[in-house]
């Protein structure tokens, strides 16, 4: 976190064997995501995420791509916010979907 802009991630590994299959289970994910706060009143923002469930099979990864913006009412504590999730699969047979989003948050 610099000044307004922020950037973050978080990446996961695991690697299980499971009784019932002749492999290890090995998956991984992450994900990174930057934000900017303009004049503490409007922070849009953009978050990719990569999951691939069993690294061993073709074809089950998944990504989402999120952009939106919130809009502070009071500065992280009160604020609207939309974004649109596009999702998308490595596997052709399976179809992308978007999300669309909008909410409102309150902390106290």
């Amino acid at each position: 976190e610099a000044g307004d802009f922020t950037l973050r991630g978080e990446y996961a590994y695991t690697d299980v064997a499971l009784n019932t299959s002749k492999y290890d289970v090995v998956s991984d994910a992450f994900y990174t995501e930057a934000s900017y706060t303009f004049k503490e009143k409007v922070t849009p923002f953009v978050r990719f995420e990569h999951i691939d469930p069993d690294r061993k099979t073709r074809s089950d990864r998944e990504l989402e791509s999120t952009f939106g913006a919130a809009y502070h009412l009071k500065l992280w504590q009160a604020l609207l916010k939309a974004q649109v999730r596009v999702h998308g699969y490595e596997n052709p047979d399976k179809s992308p979907y978007n999300i669309y989003e909008a909410g409102v948050a309150l902390a106290f």
